[in-house]
C-alpha cells in the first residue's frame, strides 16, 4: 500500500494513467476509493489521496490539525515527495476547498482549477454543512447506534428528509463510516473553518477554472458554483445533472468536463 510518511501520519495515495498531472482530492468523510468511482479513465496522470482523519490514512493526528490549511500543507508535501512541482488541483466539496487554499499558499505549484460542487463560500460554518457538525457531536458522544438514532428523531432530519431524501441518506451514511466515532473530528471542525479568508484573495487566482455545480444539491448550493466562477478571472462554469437525481449522469458529465480541461493542457 503506498503511503507516504508525514507529521507523523503515514497519508495513503494512488497514482495511475499518463499525462499532465491532476491532483485530485475527496469530499468531508470521503476517500480516494470515491474518487475513482467518480472519475473513471481519466486522460491524465491521476494522483489521489487520503487526507488525514480519512480513508487508509492513519492515524489520526492532532485534532487541531483539522483545518483547509493544514489539509493544503499535507497535500503539498505529498506533491514535492513524489517530485511533482506543478499540476492542476482538483477536488469535490471539501477538495474544492482544499484545492483552492493550496492554488492560494502555492500558486507556484497549480496550473489550473477543477472545483466540483464548491460547499463552502467565504464564511465559516454554512448552513448546509451544521448537520455535519451536530452528527460529530452525537458521534463523538453516543457513538454511531445510539447517535444515528437521536439525529433521526431531530427536526433538522425531518426537514432534510422531506426535500432532499438523497442528501438524508448520505448524512445517515456519516454513521456507519469505518471508525466514524473515532474520527468524528473532521465532522466537527472542518465545517467551522473555511477555504478562504475573505474574497480578495480569490483575486490572486490566475490559473484557468472550471467550476461545477448541480441544483437540486442540498449541501452545494448551485449558487456557491456560480458565485465561485464569478470571482474567479478565469473560471467557466459548467452545470452537472443533480447527483441526488441521476448519479450516473453525473459522473459521465463530471468525467467529460474534467477530460476535456485536462486535454487543453496537452495542446
Amino acid at each position: 500500500m503506498p503511503v507516504f510518511p508525514h507529521d507523523d501520519i503515514d497519508f495513503y495515495f494512488e497514482q495511475r494513467g499518463a499525462g499532465p498531472v491532476l491532483v485530485f482530492t475527496h469530499g468531508l468523510s470521503g476517500d480516494s476509493d470515491d474518487m475513482r468511482d467518480l472519475l473513471g479513465d481519466t486522460h491524465c496522470s491521476l494522483l489521489s489521496w487520503d487526507a488525514r482523519g480519512h480513508g487508509r490514512t492513519d492515524p489520526l493526528g492532532t485534532t487541531h490539525s483539522f483545518s483547509f490549511a493544514q489539509f493544503a500543507s499535507d497535500l503539498h508535501a505529498l506533491m514535492s515527495h513524489l517530485g511533482i512541482r506543478r499540476a492542476v488541483m482538483g477536488g469535490v466539496s471539501m477538495g474544492a476547498g482544499i484545492s483552492t487554499r493550496l492554488a492560494l499558499d502555492r500558486p507556484d505549484a497549480v496550473c489550473g482549477l477543477v472545483l466540483v460542487r464548491p460547499a463552502w463560500l467565504n464564511e465559516r460554518f454554512p448552513v448546509r454543512l451544521r448537520p455535519c457538525k451536530r452528527i460529530g457531536e452525537l458521534l463523538a458522544q453516543y457513538g454511531p447506534v445510539e447517535g444515528r438514532r437521536q439525529f433521526e428523531q431531530t427536526a433538522e432530519y425531518a426537514t432534510i428528509y422531506q426535500a432532499h431524501p438523497v442528501a438524508a441518506k448520505l448524512l445517515f451514511e456519516q454513521f456507519t463510516k469505518p471508525r466514524a466515532a473515532e474520527r468524528h473530528i473532521r465532522l466537527q471542525n472542518i465545517p467551522l473553518d473555511c477555504p478562504i479568508r475573505n474574497w480578495d484573495e480569490v483575486a490572486e487566482i490566475k490559473v484557468p477554472t472550471v467550476v461545477i455545480g448541480s441544483r437540486n444539491d442540498f449541501t452545494h448550493p448551485f449558487a456557491y458554483a456560480e458565485e465561485w466562477a464569478r470571482r474567479i478571472r478565469q473560471a467557466t462554469l459548467v452545470e452537472a445533472p443533480s447527483k441526488e437525481n441521476d448519479s450516473m449522469a453525473y459522473k459521465l458529465k463530471v468525467r467529460a468536463e474534467i477530460n476535456a480541461f485536462m486535454t487543453a493542457f496537452c495542446e
